[in-house]
């Protein structure tokens, strides 16, 4: 695919990213908690219908009509749409899967940063999936008292661009950051997902399996794994390019078949759709059992992955891991 088109894309993007961000926070206010609707694969609040509907409208004001697009993700109401309107399926040449509020629980409260996320593939094949992703781009929707917002992107091949934006002067500034440079986990933030009440005892006995095969537990006089519970994938990758976090796993899928429960809201492709970012700024993402990263780029499908700051922290961690998964699943 040509380079220069796909950087043009991508500053599209940008700016579809930085539209989204301001229209959100302009219109967020209270009642953004009210249910408004479920879907088969998650609950839907008020804040959640603001992000759907102004991206529709954002991606038609600002989408160049000359590269046919089919837009996928989440709360698209008839699944996909296409853009231009009178694109027809045989002239679309890429798939944007789209998550415009990834964190919504974290936004709709004020705790903690949301996320808009896009993966953008071109149709070289009839079914993309999150491996044919070439753009990538990540924006921060702050909380209410923060006026600045970072945004990630990138064109596979070409790294990371990462810039602070100023809410209140639109001015950018580029943003100096690198994935922690540790060799192990010890006295740093992990984050195995277990967000919600459902599974939560075998994603909690598989972290502690795991932390005891690396460590030892009740052998250090003080903790040396701290835990990052963000309520957000675009969150956990944040976290790991920015040198936060140096491992980060989302194991829902695996642990409700476990448990023999249907219908828990899972991590979707949506959520995932910025992968892309881990692997250019040199952080690993693998699926559980050490297969590349992958998943269908729908709406649907639920998605597991465990990620690493680092090829290092990958090694220092792998048996271990493979051990504890094998032992999990096995015996449940």
């Amino acid at each position: 695919m040509n380079q220069t088109t796909l950087e043009s894309l991508r500053q599209v993007l940008c700016h579809v990213h930085g539209r989204l961000v301001e229209r959100v926070i302009s219109q967020r206010g209270k009642g953004m908690d009210v249910v408004v609707g479920e879907s088969a694969s998650d609950v839907h609040y008020a804040i959640d219908r603001i992000g759907e509907k102004e991206l529709e409208s954002i991606l038609t004001d600002l989408w160049p009509t000359a590269e046919p697009v089919e837009i996928v993700g989440e709360g698209i109401e008839a699944g996909t749409f296409f853009l231009p309107r009178t694109a027809t399926r045989e002239s679309l040449r890429w798939r944007l899967i789209v998550d415009p509020i990834d964190g919504t629980r974290n936004l709709m409260t004020d705790r903690s940063s949301a996320f808009v996320l896009t993966g953008l593939a071109s149709l070289t094949s009839e079914e993309p999936a999150l491996r044919d992703i070439d753009v990538a781009v990540m924006t921060e929707i702050p909380p209410i008292k923060q006026r600045l917002s970072d945004q990630l992107s990138c064109v596979r091949g070409s790294g990371v661009r990462m810039e602070r934006i100023d809410l209140d002067t639109g001015d950018r500034t580029p943003l100096n950051v690198t994935p922690s440079e540790a060799a192990d986990l010890r006295h740093g933030f992990t984050s195995i997902a277990r967000y919600f009440p459902e599974g939560r005892v075998w994603l909690s006995e598989f972290e502690e399996r795991l932390i005891e095969k690396l460590y030892g537990v009740g052998k250090q006089r003080t903790p040396i794994i701290f835990d990052n519970q963000c309520l957000s994938t675009g969150g956990q990758f944040f976290a790991l390019i920015t040198g936060r976090d140096r491992m980060a796993a989302d194991l829902r899928p695996i642990a409700f078949s476990q448990c023999s429960l249907d219908g828990i809201v899972t991590c979707h492709p949506y959520d995932a759709c910025c992968a892309l970012l881990l692997q250019e700024a040199g952080c690993l993402i693998l699926m559980p059992d050490g297969s590349p990263f992958d998943a269908p780029m729908d709406d649907r499908s639920p998605v597991s992955f465990v990620a690493f700051a680092s090829p290092t922290i990958r090694d220092h961690v792998w048996t271990a891991w493979e051990e504890t998964l094998s032992e999990m699943t096995i015996s449940g």
